[in-house]
């Protein structure tokens, strides 16, 4: 966004190029399982991205909400689920 508070006739430039890397656009083709979380006090992912690509996410999926929390989302509280996450994906 600063980029475009200095660049303002470039909006509809920059949209089209940032839609190239939409997560809902890569989030239509998976079929992994997914875990997402957000925060929605997160000024660095806007919740409203998150739910978008939670919502068109074609794989099985569960999402965790922070409704008091910024960027640093879950913290300690999500460690413990990373981690058995990883542990049952990749084993020991």
């Amino acid at each position: 966004m600063r980029y475009l508070a200095q660049h303002r006739t470039k909006v509809a430039h920059v949209l089209e190029t940032l839609a190239y890397f939409d997560g809902v656009n890569f989030a239509r083709r998976a079929t992994a399982p997914a875990w997402f979380t957000v925060a929605l006090m997160d000024e660095t992912c806007k919740a409203s991205t998150v739910f978008g690509a939670y919502n068109a996410y074609a794989g099985p999926k569960q999402i965790e909400v922070f409704p008091f929390n910024g960027h640093e989302g879950g913290a300690a509280q999500t460690d413990g689920e990373n981690v058995r996450i990883l542990h049952e994906v990749f084993g020991n």
